[in-house]
């Protein structure tokens, strides 16, 4: 059986710590560069889970939420839905820079693996690592259960054995997907389904559960069941402390329309720095699901229609917010829509919705902006990968209020001086800073506070220093004691110090 990830927990050592104005393992014979080389101290640690798959290391997952699936006998305008379940939406979502699904509306079975198959061959041809789901499986472990600790299985284990090692003939499988947003009494369950992978001998493998995020209430955490209330810290404990689950993944969905109010994002800052206290708390890499699109339609009901929302700026600042705030993972909601979220007034329907991909097999709005995004965080997932997340800058007054950096107490991440080791001040329109160290050096995440308009920001540093810069998926180099920067809406840029 192959091991399909690696687990970080600490920064890798770079082959040399402390640098010199001469290169590092020079010769001695090469110029001395014309900038001032910043010194490397002990690396900090951190935690990170990646997929051999994938790429090792050095690659971000980007995940997408429900993949293309066997598309119901449903005529529209005179024309069937086209089968979803196909190479050519499978190649598509490849060419959005997505490289992992993490969940299907298709489900195997135990005695039945087709759909399955079908999804890790695609995978398998496209560099998607896939999570297939069992049906029995999430019946176990789903909205329903009654399962309690100690209670007999209610299907042989060996059907789970001989699932997996059907699944593990495929390089492209990740693991199982255990369930979504698990409630307070489905807990038992699901701590018996990671009880018995380890007693089965697949601790190699990721299986994966999407828990609910940091921000709900303690009645729905005990899934509205009178009686059965459960607070966050009770509920994380038992995730990440007894089912030691290797990641810490929410969903998190703050755009409520085309005018969502600049002051509800708030609740996106406590949702982050809530599960980012938790990560470090049991040393796992944070993971975030944000929404690709709007107006879920959970219900199957005739949705009236809306204008779509969110744009495409706050999509990208959305990404890139979660990856300063330290993200290891990326992930959208939903991938493809499902048939069901595109019912209409009337028996219509609205293919453009959510997802990056309508039910329809057409792309979204959300196509190119998720595209970009991604096409940046493949450019820069190696340093973003092997650092260390030591907190953030909100510069500019509408910045520091939303973000609520004045609240040492419910903001501990952010750095309330604006300063970080080489870089001493920051000037221009308002944004966000993510700081890290990589390998024991300074790497900078600037993400554009406005989702509407353009930012020219200004970094000011102590000295003459060599940067690598990467903005829109593009990298440069430069020198000198200021880095100007113009990102576009909600974009971001990495800055490495040399």
């Amino acid at each position: 059986m192959k091991k399909s990830f690696k687990k970080i927990t600490s920064a890798v050592l770079s082959g040399c710590l402390f640098f010199s104005l001469a290169a590092c393992g020079g010769n001695g014979n090469e110029p001395a560069p014309d900038y001032v080389v910043t010194e490397k101290g002990e690396p900090v640690e951190f935690a990170s889970l990646s997929f051999d798959f994938l790429g090792g290391q050095d690659v971000m997952p980007i995940g997408g939420f429900w993949g293309p699936y066997d598309s119901p006998d449903l005529v529209v305008d005179g024309k069937k839905l086209p089968e979803l379940l196909d190479e050519k939406y499978f190649e598509l979502v490849h060419e959005a820079g997505v490289n992992m699904i993490v969940r299907f509306q298709d489900s195997a079975s135990f005695l039945d693996t087709t759909y399955a198959d079908k999804q890790l061959s695609y995978g398998e041809k496209y560099g998607i690592g896939i999570f297939p789901q069992i049906a029995e499986f999430e019946t176990f472990v789903g909205r329903s259960t009654s399962y309690k600790e100690g209670d007999p299985l209610p299907f042989p284990k060996e059907y789970l054995k001989d699932a997996i090692d059907h699944f593990a003939e495929y390089d492209s499988f990740l693991g199982v997907s255990f369930t979504d947003e698990p409630f307070a009494y489905q807990l038992d369950g699901l701590a018996e389904a990671y009880r018995l992978v380890d007693e089965l001998g697949y601790g190699d493998y990721t299986m994966y559960t999407n828990v609910l995020p940091f921000d709900v209430s303690d009645t729905v955490r005990g899934g509205y069941r009178p009686g059965e209330e459960m607070g966050v810290d009770e509920y994380f404990t038992r995730l990440f402390e007894e089912m030691k689950i290797p990641f810490i993944s929410a969903t998190g969905y703050y755009y409520t329309g085309v005018d969502t109010p600049d002051e509800n994002l708030a609740a996106l800052f406590d949702s982050l720095s809530g599960m980012r206290f938790y990560a470090e708390k049991y040393n796992i890499p944070l993971w975030r699901m944000l929404q690709a699109g709007g107006q879920w339609n959970d219900g199957a009901v005739e949705l009236p229609n809306r204008d779509p929302y969110p744009s495409a700026g706050e999509t990208t600042f959305d990404v890139n917010i979660a990856l300063a705030y330290g993200c290891k993972a990326i992930q959208y909601f939903p991938l493809i829509q499902p048939t069901h979220f595109s019912y209409a007034p009337n028996g219509t329907y609205n293919f453009n919705r959510n997802g990056i991909l309508g039910a329809n097999g057409e792309k979204t709005m959300w196509y190119e902006p998720v595209q970009a995004a991604n096409a940046q965080i493949a450019a820069v997932d190696h340093v973003l990968m092997n650092s260390a997340s030591i907190g953030l800058i909100a510069h500019g007054e509408k910045a520091i209020v939303l973000a609520k950096a004045d609240d040492e107490e419910k903001r501990p991440e952010f750095i309330q001086e604006g300063s970080f080791r080489q870089l001493v001040s920051v000037e221009g329109d308002d944004c966000y800073i993510g700081c890290f160290d990589y390998k024991g050096g300074t790497a900078l995440y600037v993400v554009n506070y406005d989702r509407k308009a353009q930012a020219n920001i200004s970094l000011k540093f102590g000295n003459n220093y060599g940067y690598e810069i990467t903005q829109s998926a593009y990298t440069y180099e430069m020198t000198g004691t200021q880095v100007d920067l113009t990102l576009d809406e909600g974009g971001g840029a990495l800055v490495v110090l040399k």
